[in-house]
């Protein structure tokens, strides 16, 4: 016999209602056959035929009414025991079909270990790191931990604050400009907007956008450099982004934008706007108390499907406020106020002036009815 296939599994997708699977590879002894349903072996009865077919075989489960379930990852592997239990006697017989079957064996035993190997972590060909192993001492925690090089170039375990950024934000954030990030062992989790609302989420892409490894356990863990080469943005491993960047043109904000379903807005770009009952947004109007709550500032005109401001900075060239004045919902709709609305209305401040013409929009969860 020869073995002519590389095969040692298969993956089917259990119906709920399908109790045969096939295999397609030489399974010698019915025992070298795991059924596994998800990454749990099996513990339904099932009769398998085909044994010693090169062509493969089947496997029916017993109880046609107890099959796995729709969705399931039935996985049929052969998974021998590694012995050799040939036993040649000195000046004895050698028959062709014994000794055949014995490397037979042999083979099927060393597909079972590539198998095993093309599921693991592997270095590239060029690499002469030697030894590859983690180092770690027996009394070392591995609770919330990743496995990394170290400054030295050593595979070792270490803490995941360690190892990656998380920005902490469910929303794609939007700087202005591109920017470098420069980090140790960085995992943006996250996804980041460039120049601008409207732009399509994407990973590290801009002509001055670069990652570059930082060395591990400095002072500065995450910086954003504009085209300048001026820092707009810095953060602290496991912490969110602590600084958005002032944006650069006339009616665009940064910080964290969503896509929303606006019902209403009638000013356009710039107006503030209120989440409803029926999760779509409505320009906001401190006269009415279901006209404040949850506010965004619309960085696109019109309604539909639109992109809007939930915290950051947003920039007007037509604003004229004062740096530090407080800002509100105003009893006109959609429009930011620095006078506190009067009697009767409800009072909810949206942020503060940071410039003439940028806002900081950090709208409170607290209001109050006068």
């Amino acid at each position: 016999m020869t073995i002519q296939t590389e095969a040692t599994k298969i993956v089917h997708d259990g119906t709920g209602s399908q109790d045969t699977f096939t295999f397609n590879f030489i399974v010698i002894d019915e025992n070298d056959l795991s059924v596994y349903e998800d990454n749990v072996l099996t513990t339904r009865a099932y009769t398998l035929s085909g044994e010693g077919d090169p062509a493969g075989g089947e496997i029916v489960f017993d109880d046609d009414l107890d099959v796995p379930l729709a969705g399931t990852k039935v996985t049929l592997i052969r998974e021998g025991e590694y012995k050799q239990e040939t036993d040649y006697t000195a000046y004895g017989p050698f028959p062709a079909e014994t000794h055949e079957m014995t490397i037979d064996k042999i083979v099927i035993l060393v597909q079972q270990v590539k198998e095993l190997i093309d599921r693991a972590f592997r270095l590239p060909k060029w690499d002469v790191t030697s030894p590859f192993e983690v180092t770690r001492a027996p009394d070392d925690d591995i609770e919330s931990t990743v496995l990394g090089y170290d400054i030295n170039g050593i595979l070792t375990l270490m803490p995941i604050s360690d190892s990656y950024i998380e920005t902490n934000v469910p929303n794609p954030l939007v700087f202005a400009e591109p920017f470098t990030i420069d980090t140790p062992s960085l995992n943006l989790t996250g996804n980041l907007r460039f120049n601008g609302a409207g732009a399509e989420p994407t990973a590290f892409t801009g002509a001055d956008t670069k990652i570059a490894t930082g060395t591990k356990g400095a002072a500065l863990d995450f910086a954003m450099w504009n085209s300048d080469g001026d820092i707009v943005g810095s953060g602290i491993a496991g912490t969110e982004i602590n600084h958005v960047p002032d944006p650069s043109a006339d009616l665009t904000g940064a910080g964290e934008i969503e896509s929303v379903t606006v019902d209403t807005n009638g000013i356009g770009v710039g107006a503030l706007l209120v989440l409803g009952i029926d999760g779509n947004w409505d320009e906001a109007d401190a006269d009415a108390e279901l006209t404040i709550g949850k506010l965004a500032v619309a960085l696109e005109s019109g309604t539909g499907s639109k992109m809007v401001l939930l915290r950051g900075k947003y920039r007007d060239d037509a604003f004229d406020w004062t740096p530090g004045q407080q800002l509100y919902v105003g009893s006109t709709q959609g429009v930011i106020v620095s006078t506190k609305p009067t009697t009767p209305a409800f009072v909810q401040v949206i942020g503060f002036a940071k410039t003439a013409d940028v806002i900081y929009f950090e709208p409170s969860k607290d209001y109050a009815e006068v």
